[in-house]
């Protein structure tokens, strides 16, 4: 009896231990996959865009792809008030990377949901917020009116998004990458580990298509270090790093451009070599929904409405940019410097900003007052420092702009007639781009005197 209750508690240590082992080996596997948090912004009521990224966040954890960020539910909360807030129903590429680092989560999967007759469209971007770049993409259809519509729509954009099956048996599922050379791609794969089961038109078109995703890829690749190069220049406020980053950015872009066109061109090789082509395609897990014509010809693996709502969604993001104002004022008899703090907020695509200045001004004037104690006149001069703060609304076309607003001064007045001056009005001016400089006029009309402003606006 004591033998067999000794070799029983000895059977239970080794299962508990097992256990234990078994279950941090789990836990530490989970902990390599990276965290993921969801928005969602379109056509939806706020209470459905909350169940709809509830669904696509489970469909996210079921790909094994990733798990759910610590803070995903707190993401969400955040930027939804913030959408309810901005009024205007989306937030900027800019605005969500800032809240992913606010809140530690690096992959945010963005929905965004446009109704379209009697069903909507769902499409999904992955994107890294320390990176700021998009990395996955994907899209679906679906009338979003009962659950098991959400089920499947959710299902079906994580499997276009990851080139994973959810439902199906995985026994590698597509691990996030590090960096985002894969920018939006989906699962591609290279020409020398390919299984292409087709011969002749079809083989040659398939294998042109892999090429040329492939050279997407690298020059995305690129163009990204080129981009992050900018961001090192700026920091360094070298002013010849900074000319040079951007004009390998300007190559870069040039030559995803170019790489896109030829993706685009085998694309319709492809489509005009049968279907089994394609097939072989799709089978190789690459999405060529992004490279599909505006026009509707060509429409890669899927073709038709579903690319083309792909191939329109380019739109860049907004970034606030912030900086520096240098200027000397003029207003009769009065010489007036500026020296204070810029920034320039986007509103919109066209090229209208938002700009707000709070500078420090002093200077000084001279004037002629009639001497009581004789015949003539008396010189006086005056030292004045104070406060200046324009709110201006901006157009920029190409390196011209256009810029009015209202502005607010108050200067202190130091000498013979010491005291204070406060003076409001409008604004009208213009000025040239050169890099990060901004050269502008101003001509301010306001209750207490008016005013003309030569300066330069540095912005970071």
């Amino acid at each position: 009896m004591r033998s067999f209750t000794r070799r029983g508690k000895s059977i239970l240590i080794l299962a508990i231990l097992f256990l234990t082992i078994f279950g941090t080996a789990v836990s530490a596997q989970e902990m390599e996959k990276p965290g993921v948090a969801v928005y969602v912004s379109g056509s939806l009521p706020a209470n459905e865009k909350k169940v709809l990224g509830a669904y696509l966040l489970t469909a996210i954890v079921k790909s094994g792809t990733a798990v759910s960020a610590e803070n995903a539910e707190a993401f969400f909360i955040a930027a939804m008030a913030e959408e309810q807030a901005k009024g205007d129903g989306n937030l900027s590429n800019a605005r969500i990377y800032e809240l992913g680092k606010q809140f530690n989560i690096r992959f945010i999967c963005v929905a965004k949901v446009t109704s379209a007759f009697d069903f909507f469209i769902v499409t999904t971007r992955m994107i890294d917020s320390e990176m700021e770049a998009v990395i996955f993409k994907g899209e679906t259809q679906s009338p979003l009116k009962t659950i098991e519509d959400l089920t499947q729509a959710s299902n079906k954009v994580v499997e276009n998004m990851f080139g994973e099956s959810i439902s199906g048996t995985q026994t590698a599922p597509k691990a996030m990458p590090a960096q985002d050379s894969e920018s939006a791609v989906g699962a591609t794969t290279d020409a020398s580990t390919a299984t292409v089961s087709v011969t002749g038109e079809a083989k040659v078109a398939v294998e042109r298509v892999v090429a040329a995703v492939k050279a997407f890829k690298d020059a995305t690749a690129k163009s990204i270090d080129a981009a992050n190069a900018v961001k090192t220049a700026a920091q360094s406020k070298n002013f010849s790093a900074i000319m040079d980053a951007k004009k390998k950015v300007g190559s870069a872009a040039e030559a995803v451009k170019k790489a896109k066109e030829d993706v685009t061109a085998a694309v319709e090789a492809l489509n005009s070599a049968g279907p089994e082509a394609t097939a072989a395609v799709k089978a190789m897990g690459i999405d060529l929904s992004m490279f599909a014509r505006k026009d509707g010809g060509g429409g890669g693996a899927k073709g038709g409405k579903e690319s083309a709502t792909h191939a329109e969604e380019t739109t860049p993001a907004l970034e606030t940019r912030n900086g520096v104002s240098l200027g000397y004022v003029y207003s009769g008899d009065v010489t007036i410097f500026q020296l204070g703090f810029a920034q320039v907020r986007p509103i919109s695509e066209m090229g209208l900003s938002f700009v707000w200045e709070t500078n420090v001004w002093g200077g000084w004037g001279s004037g002629r007052d009639q001497d009581y104690y004789g015949p003539g006149y008396v010189e006086r001069t005056y030292a004045m420092l104070g406060v200046n703060i324009p709110l201006l609304v901006q157009f920029d076309r190409s390196v011209f702009s256009l810029e009015t607003g209202v502005q607010a001064d108050i200067l202190g007045v130091f000498g013979s007639d010491a005291g204070a001056v406060f003076n409001a009005g409008y604004v009208v001016g213009g000025g040239l781009r050169f890099g990060f400089a901004r050269f502008f006029y101003r001509f301010n009309y306001g209750t207490g005197y008016y005013s003309q402003m030569f300066g330069v606006r540095m912005l970071f």
